[in-house]
């Protein structure tokens, strides 16, 4: 995720800011692909994101969007209402803070705003639209995510941690969000809340393959423990009396 925003920054276009803002988004958010990409229309209960589900906060106050980048960019926190989803949710909130750092979902959001604002975006424009090549609207769709995500795995190399670009998708960032989740401490209402998950489905993003889980284990193993058998204390109670 880091390397493809800084990619963005070193040869910037529009299009791939747009895609590198838009992952930043998805895995801090765990959105669904079909909720900040443009699909075909079709009778699916997911809807995308658009700019009038986006809130920014400074102090509890709302920042309209029509600050300038940097005023929206150093906001507290964001919000994205939610006008429907695939589990049949509808009217729900998911928010994030800010980092402060290179990588935040603020920062992101606030570029792909501006982004669309400074264009002539409408309220209902949505978040996976960008203004390109020929100056007219275009927008970035499943497999952009898929081919920008797949790229990242071959260029870093991962391939030498057990990671090949065909395990990873657009959803791994929905995946790789909990997963992040889960290894930082966060309980599993918390991780439920921010992916929006009614069940235990979520746990299916929670890989017991990755080392993270296995460190320190062995010395925990080693550690004694006084302990008795209380069966057979309470059998030997028993002959007594």
């Amino acid at each position: 995720m880091e390397h493809i925003l800084l990619c963005s920054f070193m040869k910037p276009t529009p299009r791939k800011r747009a895609i590198a803002d838009l992952i930043v988004i998805a895995f801090f958010f765990l959105l669904r692909v079909g909720e900040y990409t443009h699909t075909a229309p079709n009778n699916r209960r997911t809807q995308q994101f658009r700019l009038c589900d986006i809130v920014f906060r400074r102090a509890h106050v709302i920042v309209d969007h029509s600050a300038p980048v940097e005023t929206l960019s150093n906001t507290d926190s964001a919000a994205l209402h939610i006008s429907d989803q695939k589990n049949g949710a509808k009217g729900q909130i998911v928010g994030q803070d800010a980092t402060h750092r290179t990588v935040c979902p603020i920062k992101a959001l606030a570029r792909r705003v501006k982004d669309i604002v400074g264009h002539g975006g409408a309220p209902h424009t949505i978040l996976g639209t960008y203004w390109g090549k020929g100056n007219t609207w275009r927008t970035i769709r499943p497999p952009d995510i898929n081919d920008a995500i797949k790229q990242a795995v071959v260029t870093l190399n991962l391939e030498h941690r057990g990671i090949t670009p065909d395990l990873v998708s657009s959803h791994s960032l929905r995946a790789g969000g909990a997963m992040a989740l889960h290894l930082s401490g966060a309980s599993a209402d918390t991780i439920k809340k921010q992916g929006r998950w009614s069940g235990d489905t979520y746990q299916q993003y929670i890989h017991n393959q990755l080392s993270a889980f296995q460190t320190g284990l062995s010395t925990k193993m080693l550690t004694p423990h006084h302990a008795f058998n209380i069966c057979t204390t309470a059998h030997n109670r028993t002959t007594q009396l």
